[in-house]
């Protein structure tokens, strides 16, 4: 007969009675069997089988892991499937929100109330996974001329960003701002290294993020002195002039390259003028490289000698006169001087004009002596002497002759008798 409430226990009951030859019958001897279940359920899932260890991100994971369930037999109940189970809430690790344990349990009971071992379940939640960077490697990076210094502090500023699998406020970034290395042979360009690390809630620490500053300079020197500024024109005599304006230089200045006084003269060579050769020019030129190497263009100065100043004649020069024909002088022995050129040939010429009332004793001598110079510079002078006959024949009359026999013995004149200065 099974016990109430519990089909598996109960007992049997056996009686015995015995009759003697006589009939005469014994009291009934009594057997009772007792069935009993004292035995609980066990786990016929092995121990910890159950047990998981996830990444946070795993939801699925998890989802498969909390839908596990350990199973149950009994030594008599053939059906033991009113396993109850206790869900335990998440139990985060100290310091680590992320990660820690979920801690379920079942437990089951035969038909007569007999109770199983306690069936533990360990979800262990871990976060291993380092925080990734969704800004893409290298698009912080940039090149910029040395002097760009708003475009320096704009990519300076820049920051990259982190995502994390399990901890959805990455802000944590860490930068390390490198120093400025210089290029080796050009202190104005070089490099800034930029690092940021960034680590989760659990310590799990990124790689590291770099940014490459690349500065350069590829910008050349410029010439602060206005072109044409240093140009000059000078006379072939002025010395001083000349070597104030071989004096001067030019001066220059740079975008990165605060001292810019490497500046390079080439001095050219007098170049004279076709025909002159005291006109002509000089031409100087002027490069400067700034530290990186980058050369200006070239700074041209040009020196234009010329020859406008007219020669002189020297002395004491022949002035207008007027003089009798037999007084005319020889011409004068003239001299001349020049600011650039020696002796100049002079050319003189002599003309005789204005003879009055036929008489040639009564006439005008303009003399010209003319000089000029390579550059064409010219300068004459003139004297004008004016002839005039003033002074009246001289000599001896013949005598006075008588009593001739004939016309035939008249003696005949001798103009050498007579004299005239002109």
């Amino acid at each position: 007969m099974a016990s109430e409430g519990c089909a598996n226990a109960g007992t049997y009951t056996n009686t015995w009675t015995v009759k003697d030859d006589c009939g005469n019958t014994s009291e009934t001897f009594t057997q009772i069997i007792t069935i009993q279940d004292t035995t609980a359920p066990t786990w016929t899932t092995a121990a910890g089988s159950l047990n998981a260890t996830l990444e946070c991100s795993d939801a699925e994971g998890l989802a498969a892991a909390q839908a596990k369930f350990p199973t149950a037999s009994d030594s008599c109940d053939a059906d033991v499937t009113n396993i109850t189970k206790a869900s335990g809430q998440f139990v985060a690790s100290e310091g680590c929100a992320n990660a820690g344990t979920y801690t379920n349990t079942w437990t089951v009971k035969d038909d007569c109330g007999n109770t199983s071992e306690t069936f533990t379940q360990i979800i262990t939640i871990q976060d291993t996974t380092a925080p990734t960077w969704t800004t893409a490697a290298g698009s912080l990076n940039a090149t910029l001329e040395c002097s760009d210094a708003e475009g320096l502090a704009a990519a300076q500023a820049k920051f990259p960003t982190a995502s994390d699998s399990c901890d959805a406020d990455v802000t944590n970034i860490t930068k390390a701002s490198g120093q400025f290395v210089a290029s080796e042979g050009c202190a104005n360009a070089g490099t800034y290294t930029n690092t940021w690390i960034v680590k989760d809630d659990c310590g799990n620490e990124s790689e590291t993020f770099t940014q490459i500053i690349t500065i350069q300079d590829t910008t050349a020197p410029t010439w602060t002195t206005a072109a044409g500024s240093l140009n000059a024109t000078l006379e072939c005599s002025d010395a001083e002039g000349l070597a104030a304006a071989q004096a001067k230089f030019p001066t220059a200045s740079d975008s990165c390259d605060a001292d810019v006084t490497n500046i390079t003269k080439a001095s050219g060579q007098f170049v004279a003028s076709e025909n002159c050769s005291n006109a002509g020019t000089y031409t100087n030129t002027w490069t400067v490289k700034d530290d990186c190497g980058n050369t200006s263009e070239t700074f041209t100065q040009i020196i234009t000698i010329q020859d406008t100043t007219a020669p002189l004649f020297t002395g004491t020069l022949p002035l207008d006169i007027e003089v009798s024909c037999d007084a005319v002088p020889e011409p004068a022995e003239m001299h001349t001087s020049d600011n650039c050129n020696g002796d100049l040939p002079i050319v003189y010429t002599e003309t005789k004009s204005g003879i009055e009332n036929e008489c040639p004793s009564n006439y005008t001598l303009t003399r010209t002596w003319k000089i000029s110079d390579c550059g064409g510079n010219t300068t004459t002078h003139v004297q004008v002497i004016t002839v005039r006959d003033k002074t009246a024949p001289t000599g001896t009359a013949p005598e006075s002759v008588t009593n001739l026999a004939s016309i035939d013995v008249i003696p005949v004149g001798n103009p050498s008798d007579i004299k005239d200065a002109c």
